[in-house]
């Protein structure tokens, strides 16, 4: 059985996501809170999606 543990940006903390990478047959989705650096970093990502229209 595989198991996928979705959380919001108060659930992505090290710990839980360290965890969920020891355990088997768990993927895990957590969001982040928009930041600068992250809106920096994903400039050029969204510029290539939509390249791709």
């Amino acid at each position: 059985m595989k198991i996928l543990i979705r959380g919001d940006s108060a659930y992505s903390r090290e710990e839980i996501m360290a965890w969920c990478e020891s355990q088997r047959e768990i993927d895990y989705v957590f969001g982040l809170a928009q930041n600068s650096r992250l809106i920096q970093l994903s400039q050029s990502i969204k510029y290539r999606a939509s390249q791709e229209l």
